[in-house]
């Protein structure tokens, strides 16, 4: 009786472990393929825990928005060196590889480079009309 309820308990953690492990990894995944929704969530997270009066709500989220798109403007600066690098990194592990190797590493770095690669969104302008420019921009 023992022995089965340390498997029924063991079972138990090993599939909440997964379970919780699964769901997190869906939501960063979403997070990072769909960043157009990232003010409204944060708002929402935010309200719910720091219990935010409308106003508060109105103006979070324009901040969020407003330094999404000032990231925006940064991310799409360095995007061209960082593809650089990711494409030399593709080709110089590709070389140390044999045929079979090379194909599934190929597979796998297009795959995961999809994965994680942030899409390059902002909103349409800047909320409040705020077009200050980005550290190091005149």
């Amino acid at each position: 009786m023992v022995l089965l309820g340390l498997v029924i308990l063991g079972s138990g953690i090993v599939i909440g472990s997964v379970g919780t492990l699964v769901t997190i990894k869906r939501g960063m995944i979403r997070a990072v393929q769909h960043p157009e929704q990232i003010p409204e969530r944060t708002v929402k997270r935010m309200a719910r825990r720091y219990d935010l009066t409308d106003e508060q709500r109105a103006e979070v989220e324009a901040i969020v928005a407003s330094r999404l798109h000032r990231m925006a403007d940064i991310r799409r600066r360095i995007r061209p060196h960082l593809d650089e690098q990711l494409d030399s990194l593709r080709e110089d592990v590709a070389q140390v590889l044999i045929n079979e190797q090379e194909a599934q590493w190929r597979e796998d770095f297009s795959r995961l480079r999809k994965a994680v690669q942030v899409p390059m969104y902002a909103p349409e302008s800047p909320p409040g009309g705020e077009d200050e420019p980005v550290s190091g921009e005149e």
